[in-house]
């Protein structure tokens, strides 16, 4: 059956496979559009369940409606979903702030030889950004009275691989060098 399934596919020009590719396409503009709002909508989702399932569980008796045992039930219903929905939120910030006091490596890696070199230094990953990255190489030049030159440094992919790294996706940063800009720095 998936043999057949298969030649109908390359006999219909691969549509199928265009179309999940636009789906996964759309499925990560969304996810970026939504990343910012992420706590709001847990906090909405994990409220909404609590409301429902205070109502199917028979909390809700709409027998005792004008009387105020019925608002009190409301109440609690919404005084424990909303406890439960702020644990969730305050749990989701600590890992997010464990993930920033993450450790980032700083490594140089010849463009030549391929060896990679570790520096021993690394940036916090909640401050890892260029600057940092350009200060602390100035700190170990041989020279201190000329700036350090990495062509590297200068181009606009760096920018992207640094975003991963703030973004929590990578946990050492590769700086490619020539044998000359690596002879630029006081290595061990």
């Amino acid at each position: 059956m998936s043999f057949t399934f298969g030649i109908i596919l390359i006999a219909n020009n691969l549509t199928p496979f265009y179309e999940i590719r636009i789906n996964l396409k759309i499925l990560n503009l969304i996810k970026e559009k939504t990343q910012k709002s992420t706590p709001l909508i847990a906090f909405i989702s994990i409220f909404t369940i609590g409301l429902v399932v205070a109502f199917f569980s028979g909390e809700f008796k709409f027998s005792n409606f004008p009387h105020s045992n019925f608002w009190w039930n409301i109440y609690g219903a919404v005084d424990t979903s909303s406890a439960v929905a702020v644990a969730f939120l305050a749990f989701f910030g600590y890992v997010n702030y464990i993930k920033l006091e993450d450790k980032i490596k700083i490594l140089f890696k010849s463009k030549e030889t391929n060896e990679v070199v570790d520096l021993n230094l690394s940036i916090l990953r909640k401050n890892f950004t260029r600057s940092e990255i350009v200060g602390i190489l100035g700190m170990i030049q041989k020279n201190n009275k000329e700036r350090f030159e990495i062509k590297y440094l200068k181009q606009r992919e760096i920018l992207d691989k640094i975003h991963k790294i703030q973004k929590g996706n990578n946990k050492e940063f590769i700086i490619e060098v020539t044998q000359n800009e690596l002879k630029q720095f006081i290595l061990n």
